[in-house]
């Protein structure tokens, strides 16, 4: 990235996948384009960050901004429909998703950090074969899921605490703004940065 600051950010999706899950499509390009990493990287570079802020990177951060990101996408499909069969679907969507990372990432902590087996996972998944499948893919790719999961459920938490504590006065686009004026920084320095948001805008 150091080498490549003035280069066209971009992002390829394979037309055969695209194809065959346009919800699954929709979020991708949430999550990976914008307003997800791409958007993320674009305005690192449009506001001059110094160059290894795009090296040294949080993975925390930068999962928990994508994460938020698709949250913000089942929100916004759930915002243009009446069809109340679409907005539970969506809703569905929502938070399958917001679990299903946060249980990932508190099954990868359990396996990889305090080496639990598989009958220990059986308290998140009862059926053997499937907690034999997870607790292979958690040590085949260990701490993968932490960042997402962990990230995901910081930058909601910040978001919500700020919207609390402003009410009438927060606004989302200017909240998302400062947490990304200083790149992909720790989940702790967001807490803090959220704290002066809501100080200074109060």
């Amino acid at each position: 990235p150091v080498d490549s600051t003035n280069a066209t950010e971009y992002i390829t999706l394979n037309p055969l996948y695209t194809k065959k899950d346009k919800m699954q499509t929709l979020i991708t390009l949430a999550h990976e384009g914008y307003p997800g990493h791409l958007y993320s990287y674009v305005y690192d570079k449009e506001i001059k960050l110094h160059p290894t802020t795009l090296v040294l990177k949080n993975l925390g951060f930068g999962e928990g901004w994508a994460e938020y990101v698709e949250c913000k996408l089942f929100d916004y499909i759930e915002s243009t429909t009446t069809d109340e069969a679409i907005k539970l679907f969506i809703k569905e969507q929502k938070y399958n998703n917001i679990f299903g990372y946060a249980q990932s990432a508190l099954m990868d902590v359990e396996v990889n950090y305090f080496g639990i087996g598989v009958e220990g996972l059986k308290k998140y998944i009862p059926d053997e074969d499937k907690a034999l499948s997870t607790y292979r893919k958690m040590i085949e790719i260990p701490t993968q899921y932490a960042p997402y999961g962990f990230g995901m459920v910081k930058m909601l938490d910040c978001h919500n605490k700020a919207k609390t504590e402003l009410g009438n006065k927060y606004n989302e686009a200017n909240y998302n703004g400062y947490i990304l004026n200083d790149g992909w920084f720790t989940l702790d320095h967001l807490e803090k940065i959220t704290d002066n948001y809501i100080t200074s805008n109060k």
